[in-house]
């Protein structure tokens, strides 16, 4: 399901562009927010807040391409959990 009508496939064309697209997707909005978080972290660094080491890892570990291929590699999202509670119903025990 498309997270913007510009993504819809019945209504798309209507509210955008491929040039629009290209630019406003969701991996731009998403890389965007790591940046941030990036930028964060290096300015807590600089100011003893965190450890640099720390904003180092963060600045490598915040690519869009990492979180694909480790959500291709795994069959699931690394920021996600691999397991999902269970719900007690009929015949659970519980």
């Amino acid at each position: 399901m498309p997270s913007h009508i510009s993504e819809s496939l019945l209504y798309g064309a209507s509210f955008s562009t491929p040039e629009f697209l290209a630019i406003f997707n969701d991996e731009n909005r998403v890389q965007t927010w790591f940046d941030v978080e990036v930028a964060l972290a290096q300015a807590q660094a600089e100011l003893g807040m965190i450890p640099a080491a720390a904003a180092t890892e963060i600045a490598a570990k915040a690519k869009v391409e990492q979180r694909r291929r480790c959500r291709d590699r795994t069959g699931h999202q690394c920021h996600r959990p691999s397991h999902r509670p269970r719900l007690a119903g009929p015949g659970s025990g519980l």
